[in-house]
């Protein structure tokens, strides 16, 4: 656990990302996915949407961004404007799929889309907020 993000250097920061938030959204999302299967159509196909989307998301953070950032590179303002411009659309996403009524008996499937929902948006803020700063974006 990170006691202090905001000082934490970039490589410890980058750390706990993944291994609090990324490893942690990869054991979220099939529970959620199986659990809303067995709720709503519509809430199992815009989970499945966030899934495949923050998939894609982290594997440009974990194979492009984060290297750039660990290996000094400056001139990281598109990279990390695309990153934002994911963040912006998962929280879009995620706002919308909260919204979803999720049928009677769901109390497992709330409680999860509530844990994942704050985790998603702590995982988004550090980056935004702490991380993305310090890469002059």
């Amino acid at each position: 656990m990170l006691a202090d993000a905001a000082e934490a250097d970039d490589a410890a920061l980058i750390a706990h990302i993944l291994d609090r938030y990324h490893a942690e959204h990869r054991r979220q999302l099939p529970e959620l996915l199986r659990l809303a299967r067995g709720a709503t159509p519509a809430l199992a196909e815009a989970l499945s949407r966030i899934a495949y989307e923050m998939e894609g998301h982290m594997r440009k953070e974990e194979d492009g961004l984060f290297p750039m950032i660990l290996g000094g590179h400056d001139n990281l303002g598109m990279a990390v404007e695309i990153m934002r411009d994911d963040h912006e659309a998962h929280l879009e996403r995620l706002d919308a799929l909260l919204a979803l009524p999720v049928a009677p008996g769901g109390e497992a499937l709330r409680d999860a889309l509530g844990r994942f929902a704050a985790d998603l948006r702590e995982h988004i803020r550090l980056e935004d907020e702490v991380l993305f700063p310090r890469c002059g974006a």
